[in-house]
């Protein structure tokens, strides 16, 4: 009998209003399929196609907008209806591995937390947190503040936390458990992930790793792009059948992926940190190479951050007009920038409303059309479309204006059209809707074709920032930093920039990494991934292990010269 199952599965955002809904975004359209106890599950796909919100529906913290879930028969929407929802859904079993670490706990307590709270055994609790944490290589880690750990380390200590329970008959489901992890460490999540299946548990994970995919019982394609163009299932079926299946875009990238690059930029000027020591680098001497991709890799802790963005970010060299760090959640956001806004595309966008021939005969100009600004709009909700309801003893509720319907302006603004397109018509378009729609508006494409370049086509123009994840904020920084030093040298350091990335993402990401250096600029990136890696110029590999036992340089030179290097960790993967 299946644990989970769905049938005629969908799911919409939409803003509502007591008289009407207004812009339903189509997440999941139609979705059935079928888990069976005991299976080990992968779901894949491009970013934004839905996976995650998938994940939401199957873990009820969403509620679809229509089909049904069944767990082990049970309609869920009976749990939604039931005062004891909470507790049957603990029943039920889900386990998730995104929760925050408290800096006020050292990693042991962190890791004990979930014990304590199911009233676990004080003794069997120590024993387990202790093996949990040899397990994943961070028992040195124990004693340490989250604050005090790289990316990896404290991924692999959420997982330790989530897996604290050795009960059978659990649904685990995890949003890519390898993120920030070095393949060194992939095996051994791979490891656990079986165990847990082994033991009549469902595993259910989000993942863009091969080796992970490649493990897995059975894949979920879904497809085929991202936002409004994504929320289908393209494929069913193992990693070897995917392969064989024309309709699943993941499957047929593995079969037709491009070759590992064969010819590397070479330059005779290069630039170095010397007798580097911050934390736990060991005084050392690191070369990179200019006007070439440079990629720092290494496990989790031996120094890469720290390397790159305390050390080499501080630094000043002859060669660069400037150092731009990009890193993940580097942009500040608010309830009021948006994708137009922060991209600076707003401006244009109000100018071509303000130089209507209807908008001057009604007296107004550009500067009507900015939601921030008095005079075209809304003032009940202050351009924002919605306004706070105060519940007194209760959470306030954020509702959609009642005046303006969430549309942000008055309704003479909304009246001027552009193209057939109100300014909230056109706020609502997708970047890669918008590419069409401005076509003879060439500061607005030259902006919109960069955010596809980097991966960002999906989202929406009027998207609040505050929406996005940490990975999407890092690529909109690095379009609107390319765009803003076009025809200058520079050394842009980015941290990671394939977090949440499919491979075929991936690959346009590398061409624009390969634009950037191509166009006279210097790149050293933070990297595990092997697409990355294997299309670098010049590798500094770190190591041989993370915290103390790390900061040490074991190996550099061409990705050929990495495979080669018997001191080298990542050599065996690439």
């Amino acid at each position: 009998m299946s644990i989970i199952k769905t049938e005629h599965l969908v799911h919409n955002y939409i803003i509502k209003t007591s008289t009407m809904d207004i812009n339903t975004i189509h997440v999941l359209k139609d979705i059935d399929f079928e888990v069976e106890k005991g299976e080990f599950v992968s779901i894949m796909g491009r970013s934004g196609c839905g996976k995650s919100t998938f994940l939401k529906l199957l873990g009820m913290i969403e509620r679809p907008t229509s089909g049904t879930i069944y767990f082990d028969g049970m309609d869920t929407e009976d749990l939604w209806k039931d005062e004891l929802a909470d507790i049957r859904r603990r029943r039920i079993g889900f386990v998730f591995q995104d929760f925050y670490l408290l800096d006020s706990l050292c990693i042991k307590d962190n890791i004990l937390l979930p014990m304590i709270l199911d009233k676990a055994e004080s003794k069997s609790m120590v024993e387990k947190a202790e093996g949990l944490a040899e397990l994943f290589g961070i028992k040195d880690l124990l004693p340490k503040a989250p604050y005090e750990l790289s990316g990896g380390e404290k991924q692999r200590i959420k997982l330790a936390a989530a897996l604290q329970s050795q009960l059978t008959g659990i649904i685990y489901i995890f949003d890519e458990p390898t993120m920030g992890l070095h393949p060194k460490d992939t095996a051994g999540i791979i490891n656990v992930l079986k165990e847990l299946r082994d033991q009549e548990n469902t595993v259910i994970v989000i993942e863009h790793d091969l080796d992970v995919i490649k493990a897995a019982d059975y894949l979920i394609d879904l497809g085929p792009g991202a936002g409004k163009h994504g929320g289908q299932i393209l494929a069913l079926g193992t990693y070897h059948e995917l392969q064989n299946n024309p309709s699943s875009i993941t499957g047929q990238y593995f079969v037709n992926k491009k070759k590992c690059k064969r010819v590397y930029r070479t330059s005779n000027r290069y630039f170095e940190v010397k007798n580097a020591h911050v934390h736990n680098l060991k005084n050392i001497d690191v070369t990179f190479l200019v006007d070439c991709l440079n990629v720092v890799t290494g496990v989790s802790g031996s120094g890469k951050s720290t390397l790159v963005f305390a050390v080499l970010a501080k630094q000043h060299y002859r060669y660069f007009d400037d150092i731009i760090a990009v890193r993940q959640e580097s942009i500040t956001t608010t309830r009021r920038s948006n994708i137009a806004t922060y991209t600076g595309i707003y401006d244009e966008i109000r100018k071509l409303f303000g130089s209507l021939e209807a908008t001057k005969e009604m007296g107004f100009t550009a500067k009507h059309f900015s939601f921030n600004s008095q005079g075209g709009r809304c003032e009940n909700c202050e351009g924002l479309g919605t306004v706070t309801s105060n519940m007194l003893f209760f959470k306030d509720v954020e509702v959609v204006c009642p005046v303006c319907q969430g549309k942000r302006f008055i309704p003479e603004i909304l009246a001027l059209k552009y193209h057939e397109h109100s300014i909230d018509d056109v706020v609502h378009l997708s970047v890669d809707e918008g590419v069409g729609f401005f076509s003879d508006c060439p500061k607005i494409i030259k902006t919109l074709k960069m955010l596809q370049d980097v991966g960002l086509g999906y989202l929406e123009l009027g998207q609040v920032l505050t929406t996005l994840s940490g990975g999407e904020k890092q690529r909109l920084k690095l379009a609107t930093t390319l765009l803003t030093n076009i025809n200058k040298h520079n050394l842009y350091l980015i941290d990671e920039p394939t977090i949440g990335l499919h491979p075929l993402d991936i690959e346009h990401l590398l061409l624009l990494l390969d634009r950037i250096v191509d166009s006279g600029n210097t790149v050293v990136i933070v990297e595990h991934n092997q697409q990355i890696i294997n299309a670098a110029d010049w590798i500094v590999d770190l190591g041989p292990a993370g915290g103390n036992d790390g900061g040490y340089v074991i190996a550099a030179g061409t990705p050929n010269d990495i495979k080669g290097n018997e001191n080298s960790i990542i050599g065996e993967f690439l």
